[in-house]
C-alpha cells in the first residue's frame, strides 16, 4: 500500500508524532502491517521540504526491497519514492487423482483389482461396537473401490497437439527449436543480469541471434501454411458448400472456373450455364407468388389513392 497518509510518525521518518500519525499506527499493527520506510540514516538522497507523510505498507508474504526517494524532480509536492517487491508463491497441494468415468474403465481390470484389495481388507466384525466403527469401514471399502478405479483406467488416445488445418510435422519443429533457442536466451538473460530484453547495443549475443532467428523462421512458415489453409478452404468441395462457390466465383483469381458438377436436392448438373444460375437462385429467390388475401390487400390500396387522388381539394386562403 503506498499513500500520502497525511499523518506525521517518527516510525516513517517524520521529524515528529502528531495524533494522526499516532492512530495510523495503530491502524497498521492492528492489521499486520509492516511500515516499508527506510530510516533517514540509511538514505542516500533525502529531499528538502518534505515532511515525510509519504507511507509504504506491506504484508508478511510480500518482501520490499531497495525503498529510497529517487533524485529527480517531480513537478509535485511529493517526491518519487523507487522501491522493489517479491510475492511470494502459495503452497499449493498436489491435486488428487479424479475416479474416471465408467466409459474409461477397463472393466475386467476393476474386477481383478478389487477382488486383490477387498481380499487384503481385515475387518473384525464381532469387534464392531458403535456406528462410528461401520462407517470407518464403510469409509476405507469406498477409497479402496475409488482406488481401483483409477488404477484401471484405460490409456488415453492422446491427440496431436493441434487439430487445425494448417498445422503441419514441421511447425512442430519449428516451434520446439524456438522454445529450445528461448530458454537458452533466457537463461544467458539470468546469468549476466540483463533485466531488459530489449537491445542495449548494436552488438547481439549468439542466444539471442539464434532465437530471433528461430523465430523468424517460425513465423513465416506459420503464416504460409495460414495462407494455403485458407486458400484450400475456399476451393475444395464446392459441391458441399454454395458459400464457397460463390466465393471461387467471386475471386478475381478464380473467376473462370465453374465447378464441374453441383448437385442440388438430389438433382445433378453439369452445364455451366445451368450452375451459375442455379447458384444465382440460391442467393437471390425470386420472389413468391402473391395468394388472395395479399391481392385484396394490394387492389385496396390501389383503389384508396386512386380515389384520394382524384379528389378535388379545398383552396387555401390567405389567413392559412
Amino acid at each position: 500500500i503506498g499513500m500520502d497518509a497525511n499523518a506525521k510518525n517518527k516510525l516513517w521518518g517524520s521529524s515528529r508524532t502528531d495524533k494522526k500519525g499516532v492512530e495510523l499506527e495503530h491502524l497498521i499493527i492492528k492489521n499486520n502491517l509492516n511500515v516499508a520506510n527506510v530510516p533517514n540514516s540509511k538514505l542516500e538522497y533525502i529531499p528538502s521540504k518534505t515532511s515525510k507523510v509519504d507511507v509504504t505498507l506491506n504484508g508478511d508474504k510480500v518482501k520490499i526491497s531497495g525503498w529510497k526517494f529517487l533524485n529527480t524532480v517531480s513537478l509535485s509536492d511529493h517526491p518519487y519514492i523507487h522501491f522493489e517487491l517479491t510475492v511470494g508463491r502459495p503452497n499449493r497441494q498436489p491435486k488428487e487423482p479424479k475416479v474416471p468415468k465408467l466409459t474409461n474403465i477397463d472393466k475386467s481390470k476393476l474386477r481383478s483389482t478389487l477382488d486383490s484389495e477387498l481380499r487384503n481388507l481385515n475387518v473384525n466384525w464381532d469387534g464392531l461396537q458403535s456406528e462410528a466403527d461401520l462407517d470407518g469401514i464403510v469409509n476405507n471399502i469406498t477409497a479402496i473401490i475409488g482406488n481401483s478405479a483409477i488404477k484401471s483406467e484405460l490409456p488415453r488416445n492422446k491427440q496431436s497437439k493441434s487439430e487445425l488445418d494448417f498445422w503441419t510435422p514441421e511447425l512442430d519443429k519449428l516451434k520446439a527449436a524456438m522454445r529450445t533457442a528461448k530458454a537458452k536466451y533466457d537463461k544467458f538473460l539470468k546469468a549476466n543480469n540483463i533485466k531488459d530484453r530489449k537491445r542495449t547495443s548494436k552488438e547481439s549475443s549468439p542466444q539471442e541471434t539464434n532465437f530471433r532467428s528461430a523465430k523468424r523462421m517460425y513465423q513465416k512458415v506459420l503464416r504460409k501454411s495460414k495462407g494455403k489453409a485458407f486458400e484450400n478452404f475456399c476451393t475444395i468441395n464446392m459441391n458441399k458448400d454454395l458459400f464457397k462457390s460463390l466465393k471461387t466465383l467471386s475471386s478475381s483469381q478464380n473467376t473462370s472456373q465453374v465447378p464441374t458438377e453441383l448437385v442440388v436436392d438430389g438433382r445433378s448438373m453439369t452445364e455451366e450455364e445451368e450452375i451459375i444460375k442455379e447458384l444465382g437462385n440460391s442467393f437471390f429467390p425470386a420472389p413468391k407468388p402473391i395468394g388472395p388475401e395479399q391481392e385484396e390487400i394490394i387492389n385496396t390500396y390501389a383503389n384508396y389513392k386512386k380515389a384520394s387522388a382524384n379528389e378535388v381539394k379545398p383552396t387555401i386562403t390567405s389567413e392559412e
